[in-house]
């Protein structure tokens, strides 16, 4: 299932090329490969009064170069909330 979650994330937001390169902030949380795919995701722990609404980011890259970034609260790889089960 996480596999399948991951291509249809690839193949939704990848259209959507960044246009300039946005370095990741956090501690990296999660990272899942498929081919020459890279999705990572990362968390800034750091914000524990919650004063900043975009404390994780989440990133995409293809062959070792950022194609999509995006700030946020949440990032989870797979089925969010159910721990990967199918």
């Amino acid at each position: 299932m996480r596999f399948l979650v991951l291509l249809l994330t690839l193949f939704l937001v990848l259209p959507a090329h960044s246009a300039q390169y946005q370095k990741p902030f956090g501690q990296l949380k999660d990272e899942q490969k498929y081919k020459d795919y890279t999705v990572r995701i990362y968390r800034d722990e750091s914000d524990t009064a919650n004063t900043n609404p975009d404390v994780a980011c989440f990133e995409i890259l293809k062959a070792g170069k950022q194609v999509h970034f995006q700030t946020g609260f949440e990032f989870e790889i797979g089925n969010p909330g159910n721990g990967d089960k199918p």
